[in-house]
């Protein structure tokens, strides 16, 4: 039996997933759903040591072993020693991608954190990937119900998942690197629910501004991030239903303030014009804070993944901000909806209508990624 090695991460080659606030030395602090580590071993036997926190929704781990998921799992309180594998062939070298696969969760704890990896053999460099994609989004885009069979409706981290995610598809397809920024149940303008400080734009600037709360921002999480660490090719935004969802909701009443918000309909169904000329400012303000942090970035909004309903104030709003900027370099992109046969757990996509989505988008970033 060969003897195993243990290894922080500062002493191996890596390739890290989603943003981050590591230094480069000692454990690393993962936030974002698909935030990971991938590497590449010559070895019998893998074990990786892995630390988490939470209070009422726990972590989950995602393995690919040469890009093939191997297992999934709840993770425990605490530190964990984990097999990878073990009986393999020492002499060939194995892609190894561990990933965290829930997203960010308010003010409870949400460490995941990855310790130490213990190997039989050697790891060695990992090719630098050749694009770069950040992906923006809400439930569809933090993976939600793609786990889950068609009639489960428990909001529950089991019936997340990233590895048959549309975003994870794409990436393979250009050997990409990736970051995910999401949030279920968030917007543009406003959540689900009206509440108007449940939006993307508000958190985009910080490491995790979705995990907030003291504990959370004392380990790194609403420090400002560091754009110029990590200049993507393409920003994928995927938001919008949760927007169109608020005008089938009760209004939100701020608790700070008082003061209501409310989405609204006009007698006859249509949107009130009010509502969305707060959509489409706050789709203008976004598309600039975007550019203003990815100068060089092709900007594509994608939208009608679980119905289309603003998509003419979306290409309203795009089409206001392209003019009044003079930026040409963003598209309005419509993602297939998704069918009766391909939807997940609570009314979500499932894996066949993220693979559509996936293919929508591969398609089209074949012509930006030359």
């Amino acid at each position: 039996m060969r003897e195993l090695r243990t290894l922080g991460p500062d002493e191996i080659p890596l390739h890290i997933y989603g943003r981050t606030d590591w230094k480069g030395d000692g454990p690393i602090l993962l936030y974002w759903s698909a935030s990971g580590i991938e590497f590449k071993v010559a070895a019998s036997e893998l074990w990786v040591r892995i630390e988490t926190e939470y209070d009422l929704y726990e972590q989950w781990l995602a393995i690919e072993v040469n890009g093939c998921q191997v297992a999934r799992m709840m993770l425990k309180r605490g530190g964990q020693d984990i097999c990878i594998f073990r009986g393999m062939n020492p002499a060939t070298v194995k892609t190894v991608r561990l990933f965290k696969e829930m997203q960010a969760l308010g003010e409870n704890p949400s460490r995941f954190v990855i310790h130490s990896l213990s190997a039989d053999g050697k790891f060695l460099p990992v090719p630098p990937k050749k694009h770069k994609i950040e992906f923006v989004g809400d439930s569809i885009t933090s993976g939600e119900g793609l786990n889950g069979a068609h009639e489960e409706m428990d909001w529950i981290p089991m019936f997340f998942g990233t590895c048959e995610h549309y975003a994870n598809y794409v990436a393979k397809a250009f050997d990409a690197d990736y970051h995910l920024i999401s949030q279920s149940g968030w917007g543009v303008y406003c959540g689900w629910d009206n509440n108007i400080h449940t939006t993307l734009p508000e958190i985009y600037t910080k490491v995790c501004g979705a995990a907030s709360g003291e504990e959370n921002a004392s380990e790194g999480s609403m420090n400002e991030y560091d754009f110029s660490s990590w200049q993507p090719e393409v920003v994928v935004i995927n938001l919008g239903t949760n927007d169109e969802g608020a005008f089938h909701n009760a209004p939100y009443t701020d608790p700070q303030t008082g003061k209501t918000y409310a989405q609204l309909l006009n007698a006859d169904g249509t949107y009130e014009t009010a509502s969305v000329l707060r959509i489409v400012r706050a789709v203008d303000g976004f598309l600039g804070l975007v550019r203003m942090k990815n100068p060089d970035a092709k900007i594509v909004w994608c939208y009608g993944a679980l119905g289309d309903g603003l998509m003419p104030y979306l290409k309203q709003a795009i089409h206001e901000y392209s003019d009044r900027t003079g930026d040409k370099n963003v598209d309005l992109l419509r993602l297939p909806n998704t069918a009766a046969d391909a939807f997940g757990s609570r009314m979500h996509p499932g894996r066949e209508s993220h693979k559509r989505m996936a293919n929508t988008l591969i398609a089209y970033l074949q012509k930006v990624l030359q």
